[in-house]
C-alpha cells in the first residue's frame, strides 16, 4: 500500500495572496516598505529567494524571523486560506495519508475549516529527508508537491527505498518546472489528482 504524503502551501491551499496580504501588515506595523506590488512579484521572489529574504527586503533581519512566525501562525489560525478543492478530496478519499507543512496547528485549523478528517501532519521542524525515510519504511512513498527542492530531497532518499515525486503544477512552481527538476509524474490541475492517485 503506498504511502501518500500531500504538501500543504500549493498543493492543498492556495496561500500566495494571503501570505502577501500578512506581509503588508507587518510592515504597517513595523513601518517597513514591501517591494511587491502584485502576487505575481511575491511569488517571483519566493521562488528565486526563499522564504525568508523575502522578509529581508522589507527591511526585517533574522531576529525579526520569530516574532514573525508568531504572526503568521496566528493569522493562519484566524483566517481561511482557499483550497484547492478537488485536492482536498483526492485526499479524503485515499483514507490513512500525511500532510508536510511549516506549523501542525495552521495545517488543522485550515483542515477543520473545510471540515476535513484528521490526517498524520509532518512538521517541517524535522528534516524532510529523514521524515520520510522513516514514514517510508519500504513501502511506496508518493510525495505530492508544488516545489522543486522538494523534488530533490525525494530523489536524495531513493536508495533502495521506492519513492514517487508527484508534480503539483497548479502551486507555486509550474508544472514545466517541476518536470524539469526530476518530478517522476506532473499534473497540470488539482482535477487530475483524485484519477492519479486511483492508479497506483
Amino acid at each position: 500500500m503506498p504511502i501518500i504524503t500531500f504538501d500543504f502551501d500549493g498543493v492543498l491551499f492556495n496561500p500566495w495572496a494571503a501570505n502577501l496580504g500578512m506581509l503588508e501588515g507587518l510592515c504597517q506595523a513595523y513601518s517597513k516598505k514591501s517591494p511587491f506590488k502584485t502576487v505575481e512579484d511575491y511569488v517571483t521572489c519566493l521562488k528565486a529567494d526563499g522564504w525568508p529574504d523575502v522578509y529581508k527586503q522589507c527591511g526585517f533581519t533574522d531576529d525579526d524571523m520569530p516574532t514573525i512566525w508568531e504572526e503568521f501562525v496566528d493569522c493562519f489560525t484566524r483566517n481561511e486560506l482557499p483550497p484547492y478543492a478537488d485536492a482536498l478530496a483526492a485526499l479524503q478519499n485515499f483514507g490513512d495519508c500525511i500532510i508536510s507543512g511549516n506549523h501542525g496547528d495552521v495545517i488543522r485549523w485550515q483542515l477543520a475549516q473545510q471540515y476535513v478528517s484528521p490526517v498524520r501532519i509532518h512538521d517541517h521542524q524535522t528534516p524532510k529527508e529523514e521524515a520520510f525515510r522513516h514514514e517510508a519504511d519500504g513501502d511506496l512513498l508518493v510525495y505530492v508537491t508544488d516545489c522543486v527542492n522538494d523534488v530533490a530531497v525525494l530523489k536524495g532518499v531513493g536508495q533502495g527505498q521506492p519513492v514517487m515525486a508527484v508534480g503539483a503544477g497548479w502551486g507555486l512552481y509550474t508544472e514545466d518546472e517541476l518536470q524539469e527538476a526530476g518530478a517522476d509524474v506532473t499534473l497540470a490541475s488539482d482535477d487530475r489528482l483524485p484519477d492519479f492517485l486511483e492508479t497506483l
